[in-house]
């Protein structure tokens, strides 16, 4: 198998030698063994899934959370002659019926989705059929509850093993750039990995010389360093504002920036991606899912000019810095007003049994406003409304009313959304839905209803989650079409729908339906004990961040220890601690 691995390395990737343990990573695989692979940024994790792939009958399906990660993939393979594919919101439904039909006829080496595909039943129907060779976990930090970008999606992946063909779920090889210890276990026992080999390469990376500027004026002592950088630079923010603010005052000071956040349309945002891959855009000020999806190897400098929430966060984010071994910087900006900062966040992501109370206070009296009943009837709100109605600003209304609805206490969906993700559950019985199917025949309500009874009966559940994606790819209806078709059978009661959540601003229409009669509040069962659990855990992350920058330790040793490396009396010699001494 060796040599059959060298040969792909070479003839596949045009590639003479593997970089640390990368080889090791592709044997275990091969060979059918569960692996965790833990390298840092740029040490060329993709290549131990994407090699094996090739070498092995069936399609390895690459689970990875972001749409970015997986196009710059996805182009990268298809340059190389690679059978590849991925599934996602953006495509479009011509994109999406060739990934399911490659999939289906197993023309495919390699199938990126994201977590989310796999609470798809159709999706998981097709994998009931299809031959996977193995699965990548691409970020599999976002499956622990103490990673850094703790994903409920990628906490569900065992659920779906038992659908793979003949029940027998295929090897998994996980893989993350950040994980200490703590998460790598936590890693293991979520995927359910049997015996898998660990393989972890190290944190330190000799070429960056990391420091921290403490109770700076910010604005000088970052125009300073872009001043004095030669080469590209990134610009860490911890929000949409702060990076278009940041990003204004650079231009005006005479440094060609442009800000990049999720706000910005996709084509601006693809603009200025590859204007800085290009090296004619020397500086973006970034929130922090910039760089994730794309290598630009002469990144000369990282800059955060705002703390991070972790050092999981940090570590990545300035790991994006002299990828091509050369001496790059890594350089944190801090002030004690950073701390409070991030405690607001903290307090925000996580809402106290009060916030909760008021906005259920707000549901009731509305409900009453409208006619006075408690219950089953649809109310529509903003997120600015409630804040209004409730009479104080600072309560993360948008994750009070997840709770509820995770708690079952409401029914929460975005009005109006046609192309979201739908839950269809069938409300007829079945002599109902035989005599409509036999008096509709063939038409487009007989097609829609028969395929969601088919998932349903495979789920062997009376409901589904539906994407209009996957429907279309299989009916070939189009977007108008099944809107209406869907809304027909609604109508007949032979089904209901509702929208999954998916907040995208605070003047977004939100439909809230009180799903109970009325209770007194100390009978609503709310997890208040694992929102203090996780609020408890967020803040410790934040106080090894803060030790980090107010610290006097060898900023690379300080990095080591976190993630579970011995360095004893090591130092790096090159951090702004180590120079001062």
């Amino acid at each position: 198998m060796k040599h059959l691995v060298d040969q792909a390395l070479v003839s596949q990737f045009g590639l003479t030698s593997f970089r640390t343990r990368q080889e090791e990573a592709i044997l275990s695989i091969l060979s059918g063994r569960d692996t965790l692979v833990v390298m840092p940024t740029g040490g060329g994790k993709s290549l131990c899934y994407q090699l094996p792939a090739l070498l092995l009958e069936g399609t390895a399906l690459v689970i990875s959370p972001l749409i970015s990660l997986m196009k710059d993939q996805v182009d990268k393979l298809k340059a190389l002659g690679i059978a590849v594919a991925a599934l996602n919101s953006a495509q479009s439904i011509e994109d999406t019926r060739a990934a399911y039909r490659m999939l289906d006829t197993g023309e495919l080496k390699l199938l990126f989705i994201s977590p989310e595909r796999l609470e798809n039943e159709a999706f998981l129907a097709l994998l009931g059929r299809s031959r996977i060779s193995f699965i990548a976990v691409d970020e599999a930090h976002c499956i622990s509850e103490w990673g850094h970008d703790f994903r409920k999606s990628y906490r569900r992946l065992p659920q779906s093993f038992p659908y793979f063909q003949n029940y027998v779920r295929p090897p998994i090889i996980a893989l993350t750039a950040t994980a200490t210890p703590e998460v790598r276990d936590d890693i293991i026992h979520q995927l359910q990995l049997k015996d898998p080999l660990e393989i972890v390469t190290g944190f330190e990376r000799p070429n960056l010389r990391y420091a921290v500027l403490t109770n700076a004026q910010k604005d000088i002592r970052l125009i300073d360093l872009l001043h004095s950088i030669q080469g590209s630079a990134i610009v860490y923010t911890t929000s949409r504002a702060r990076s278009e603010k940041v990003s204004l005052m650079i231009r005006q000071l005479g440094i060609k920036a442009s800000p990049y956040h999720g706000g910005i349309a996709n084509e601006v945002r693809n603009n200025i991606q590859n204007d800085f891959l290009s090296g004619t855009l020397p500086v973006v000020v970034a929130t922090s899912a910039f760089g994730l999806g794309f290598d630009k190897s002469n990144v000369r400098a990282v800059i955060h000019y705002d703390l991070p929430g972790t050092l999981e966060a940090y570590y990545q984010e300035s790991g994006r810095a002299g990828r091509d071994g050369n001496e790059a910087l890594a350089i944190l900006l801090y002030n004690k007003g950073d701390e409070r900062s991030h405690e607001f966040m903290i307090g925000r992501n996580y809402p106290n049994e009060d916030d909760i109370h008021d906005v259920y206070a707000v549901l009731l009296s509305s409900s009453r406003d409208q006619g006075g009943r408690l219950f089953d009837e649809p109310m529509f709100f903003t997120l600015t409304q409630i804040t209004q109605a409730i009479g104080r600003e600072g309560i993360a209304i948008k994750r009070v009313l997840e709770l509820l609805d995770e708690s079952g206490v409401i029914s929460l969906s975005v009005a109006g959304s046609e192309r979201s993700q739908l839950y269809v559950e069938i409300t007829s019985d079945r002599v109902k839905i035989e005599e409509y199917l036999r008096r509709s025949k063939n038409s487009l309500g007989a097609q829609l209803l028969r395929y969601v009874v088919n998932l349903t009966k495979q789920a062997d559940k009376r409901g589904i989650y539906l994407s209009e994606e996957d429907a279309n790819a299989t009916l070939q209806m189009e977007h108008s079409v099944f809107t209406q078709t869907i809304r027909l059978l609604e109508t007949y009661g032979l089904i209901a729908v509702r929208r999954k959540i998916g907040f995208a601003s605070s003047s977004e229409v939100v439909s809230i339906t009180l799903t109970t009669p009325i209770k007194p509040w100390n009978e609503i069962v709310l997890p208040l004990s694992e929102l203090q659990l996780k609020q408890e855990h967020s803040v410790e992350k934040l106080r090894t961040v803060l030790s980090y920058a107010t610290g006097w330790e060898c900023r690379s040793a300080f990095l080591l220890k976190y993630f579970g490396e011995r360095t004893g009396t090591w130092r790096c010699g090159t951090c702004d601690v180590c120079v001062k001494k």
